[in-house]
Order: structure tokens, then sequence, then C-alpha cells
């Protein structure tokens, strides 16, 4: 946790070696509005511990383009530029928006990309609203195609076409979220992110879902959030 300007490492790690591994961090802007101690703001970040930060979460318009999911925190506290502003410390520092998460659902993702032509707008939406506040690159977190409220069958399918057209331009990695495979809501306790089966064999676990998605992804473009069990795409 930093309080004062942060000081570079005295000597940098492979970890922070231009063209070498990734450490994607991320940062939930609800996180302000703890109380006391427990509160962490983008200026409580250790700009050289990651390789790339992402900024939890903006939403979808109905216009086919990305807001501020907490316009006060995100915009007119200045949570945003106080985040990009990280890479004023370290020049290699990537920053980026995820969009989505829990609260947004599917009620606005999937009737965008069932659309062509709305698909091909929120692309240079995107592109647009980022270079405005000064973000390198995007996060996909639809949670989640073909399920909650708002959700179709059709989905999946309509996903993999946005995905396929945004990386034609723009596509660079893909995260593979990989937590909550065993929750409180279990008889018994597990781990919550293993990276293999537990007793019996079964998909809830990071090997598993690597096996899927590796077979249509280079391993160099892989990379693992201790997340959720969905795939999420990123662009640069």
């Amino acid at each position: 946790m930093i309080r004062g300007a942060p000081s570079p490492p005295t000597h940098c790690s492979p970890l922070c070696v231009a063209g070498s591994k990734r450490v994607v961090c991320y940062y939930t802007n609800w996180s302000v509005y703890r109380p006391g101690t427990a509160k962490f703001s983008p200026q409580n970040i250790n700009p050289y511990l990651c390789t790339h930060l992402i900024y939890a979460f903006g939403g979808l318009t109905r216009e086919n383009g990305i807001r501020a999911y907490d316009k006060y925190q995100d915009i007119e506290q200045g949570g945003y530029a106080k985040f990009t502003g990280l890479k004023t410390y370290n020049k290699q520092l990537k920053t980026m928006l995820a969009i989505g998460g829990w609260n947004e659902g599917s009620a606005r993702f999937s009737p965008m990309v069932a659309d062509p032509e709305r698909r091909a707008e929120f692309v240079k939406n995107a592109v647009r609203f980022l270079r405005t506040n000064h973000f390198d690159g995007l996060d996909l977190d639809w949670e989640y195609p073909a399920y909650r409220d708002g959700g179709k069958p059709a989905d999946r399918d309509n996903y993999a076409a946005l995905v396929q057209e945004l990386r034609e331009e723009y596509l660079d990695f893909m995260n593979i979220l990989s937590y909550d495979y065993h929750s409180a809501f279990e008889s018994s306790v597990n781990h919550h992110s293993p990276l293999y089966p537990i007793g019996e064999d079964d998909e809830y676990n990071f090997e598993a879902a690597l096996s899927i998605v590796s077979t249509g992804v280079p391993g160099k473009e892989l990379g693992r959030r201790c997340g959720n069990r969905v795939t999420r795409p990123a662009w640069l």
C-alpha cells in the first residue's frame, strides 16, 4: 500500500522486463467505499507490482458504447484519471478498463452481440471511450453468455463473433478466470480456485478450463486470473 509517491524497485525482476511475463492485476472501484483503514483508492496501488492493471467495472450503454458504472467515483472524483495516472511513475505499465461484472449481467450484452451492426458500432465506440479516458486496453467480463436475465442460447456464438471482430484489430491476450469453483453453498469445504481436480475428476479446476480454452488460443496469449470460471479477452 502506498501512502505517498511510490518508489521504483532498485532492480527489475523478470516480471517487469518488457516482453516477459504478464502480471495482470484487478482494482475494484467500490473499494473506495470501505470504512476506515480498509478503504483503498488508486493512489494506494503500487504501480511496479504488475505489468497490467485493470479497473473494474464499466458498463454498456443502450447506444452500443461504454459507460462509467459509478460516474461519481469514476469521473467526478477522478477515479479513472488517478488510475491511468499511475503510468507517470511506471512508464511500462498498461492500464485497462473491464466492462461487465455481476451487476451488469446479460441484459445489454445479449442484444448488442446479436446484431452485426451493433457489434461494429460497439468496437468503434469502445476504442473512442478508452482513448478519451487514457486507458490502454479493454477487458470483457460478461457474466455470463446464455445465462441470467436477458441471456439467450445464441449468446455463445454471438459473443464469439464479437471477440473475433475485436481480435482482427485489437486482441492481445486472454485471461482465464478461475475462481468460485467451490463456495459456501456446498456441503463440504474445497479450495475455491484449485489448479487440479480435488479427489474425483471434474471440470471445476484450472487444468480442465485450460485444456478447453487452449485448443483455440496460443499459449503465449493465455493468462490466468484467480477469477470466475469464464474466459475473458483483453485488448491493448
